[in-house]
């Protein structure tokens, strides 16, 4: 009797789940502009509904793309998928499952080697595969052109970083360090840095080498994944589910609105 009284408690809450979800308004996973969302009060989130998002909601991934906001579903490319260098690629042999992540870049390739939850690698190769040299022992998770060099993020067990890439040098200058997994960065029109990591939004200062939480609200229980900026200086971050438009004033004020895709 108690298994029975059991699976009917099981199927009670999972309706419940359905319920809480059809409340918080979750939307099929089709491409959209921004202005087809909304801005809404921020959602309840409870545990049932939150359950349920982060098992079936939409990873909405938000882009720049030809100066305008995009919305699509996240879909993570496979390493096949990859730009890829001619030559064999080395590490050091270990056991676990691994994703490869390539950057083709002015003086060579970045090719680091993701794994998960036990470390990685990052290293620099040159156009033929010739000369190599690692660069740390952590994966860059994303890496973009800034004037003469490149800023990049790793990611580790324990958090991750953002630094700076000299290619003359071949050096990784660890700018600040994060005690949260950072996930995507965006620069502003000031060539500035913002930093979005599963507890927070970051800016980073590049120059002080300090970074200063802007953000860090319920958003961060919905796996943020990406982060893009409008012409405006606003900031829209991708979740499961939503997305959050994050204002700053010319007087540092930060203002939080949650948005919804707009429903038909």
């Amino acid at each position: 009797m108690r298994s029975i009284a059991f699976v009917f408690f099981i199927v009670i809450q999972f309706f419940q789940c359905l319920y809480a979800v059809e409340e918080q308004g979750i939307s099929t996973c089709s491409n959209s502009q921004i202005t087809q969302w909304k801005e809404i009060d921020v959602p309840p989130l409870k545990f049932e509904a939150l359950s349920m998002l982060n098992l079936t909601g939409c990873r909405w991934e938000v882009k720049n793309e030809n100066d305008s906001l995009i919305v699509k579903e996240l879909i993570h490319p496979k390493s096949s998928e990859l730009m890829k260098p001619s030559f064999i690629v080395s590490f050091t042999p270990n056991m676990f499952s691994e994703r490869i992540i390539t950057y083709d870049i002015d003086t060579g390739w970045i090719v680091a080697r993701d794994q998960g939850e036990f470390d990685g690698e990052t290293k620099w190769y040159s156009k033929e595969g010739k000369d190599n040299r690692s660069l740390i022992n952590a994966p860059f998770i994303w890496l973009k052109k800034f004037n003469d060099a490149y800023v990049a993020l790793t990611d580790n067990p324990y958090g991750g970083s953002f630094g700076v890439l000299y290619q003359d040098a071949v050096y990784f200058d660890q700018i600040v360090k994060f005690d949260a997994h950072p996930v995507a960065a965006i620069q502003n029109s000031a060539n500035e840095f913002y930093v979005l990591t599963f507890r927070g939004l970051y800016f980073v200062d590049i120059e002080s080498r300090e970074k200063k939480l802007i953000n860090s609200g319920k958003w961060t229980q919905l796996n943020p994944n990406s982060i893009t900026i409008d012409s405006k200086g606003d900031l829209y971050i991708g979740l499961i589910g939503y997305l959050v438009r994050i204002t700053i004033s010319d007087d540092g004020v930060v203002h939080e609105a949650w948005l919804k895709e707009l429903d038909g």
